[in-house]
């Protein structure tokens, strides 16, 4: 009986040696950039910092994937992207907003018995047609010129887009965008980065209205300055417009950072605030009313965010105030 019991716990053991081995943790089959944006939802990329998440996960997958690379060489690098985990491995959508298009990309990977990677490589299929929630989510992006910058051999460079599209023909089960051939083979449209201050300027539409003048009245000259100039001239009045929840629009890596810097709330590509909890004596009910201007909205707040206990919230925990409910922009004061 002893023997029977021995040999039965040794089997298990062995077992489990096994499952542990092969199986692995996701910090094992991912790197640290794909874990930096994995289940994050629509990233953008940055035109000025190749030192974000985003773009540094482009560098990195160019270094890995030949048909990556391949790909990013010929149609330019999105203006946004988003990685998910699949069924079978990671899965990537690839936006290119100016043309309402986007791509799929499946991560296929192959390991040995002891769990080391021998194979990697993006398949990409497409391009297809944006849904209308995804081009909502990248409204603005569509105006941005400037290609992001990427990493390759040490150097920021810009791939931009270089294929044409033509006029949907057929409607095919993909709805799939078919692309006209240019002559000869694209050439690589790449540029060396040059270091330049960036400051984020809003140019709002100028309506001129015509005034009725009255008989006899003596026509003045306009005085003050043209609204455009005010803007730039006036930083954080243009800060302050991009983030009116009313006509906000996303903004990239460094405009966001720069609004956190001036004392801004955080936000999301949607427009919803993202408020961190840095103190315990933070409440549900006092994020609402900072935030909303009404404790009333505590309970639809408690909702969206899944909180539990709203008296008790834990530090670090973000909690999104939808963008309909913002009456606040700047972020709310730390509770001493």
């Amino acid at each position: 009986m002893r023997r029977l019991l021995l040999f039965f716990s040794l089997f298990i053991f062995l077992i489990s040696c096994s499952v542990q081995r092969r199986g692995g943790s996701t910090e094992e089959l991912y790197t640290p950039t794909q874990r930096s944006i994995l289940g994050k939802g629509i990233v953008p990329l940055s035109t000025e910092s190749p030192y974000v998440a985003s773009n540094l996960f482009v560098a990195e997958e160019m270094k890995r994937s030949r048909f990556f690379k391949g790909f990013i060489e010929t149609n330019g690098v999105p203006l946004a992207l988003e990685l998910k985990e699949g069924d079978e491995g990671l899965i990537l959508n690839l936006y290119y907003p100016r043309k309402r298009i986007y791509y799929i990309g499946e991560l296929r990977r192959q390991v040995d018995e002891k769990g080391k990677e021998f194979f990697s490589e993006w398949f990409i299929r497409g391009p297809f047609v944006m849904e209308r929630g995804q081009y909502r989510a990248l409204r603005g992006l569509e105006h941005i010129r400037k290609a992001p910058v990427i990493f390759v051999k040490g150097e920021g460079v810009r791939f931009q887009e270089a294929a044409r599209v033509s006029k949907l023909s057929g409607a095919t089960q993909d709805k799939e965008v078919r692309l006209r051939k240019e002559e000869g083979t694209h050439r690589r449209a790449s540029a060396r980065l040059e270091v330049e201050p960036y400051i984020p300027v809003v140019k709002p539409k100028v309506v001129k209205v015509k005034k009725r003048r009255k008989k006899g009245e003596e026509v003045k000259k306009e005085e003050g300055k043209d609204l455009v100039v005010f803007y730039k001239e006036n930083k954080e009045k243009a800060l302050e417009a991009m983030l009116d929840p009313k006509h906000f629009r996303p903004l990239n890596t460094d405009q966001m950072a720069l609004a956190i810097s001036k004392g801004y709330a955080e936000r999301n590509i949607r427009g919803d605030i993202i408020h961190t909890v840095k103190s315990p004596k933070e409440t549900l009910q006092a994020i609402s009313t900072w935030y909303t201007g009404d404790p009333k909205n505590t309970g639809i707040l408690q909702k969206i965010n899944h909180i539990k206990d709203p008296q008790a919230l834990e530090l670090g925990t973000k909690i999104v105030v939808p963008r309909r409910l913002i009456k606040r922009i700047k972020a709310m004061p730390e509770i001493p």
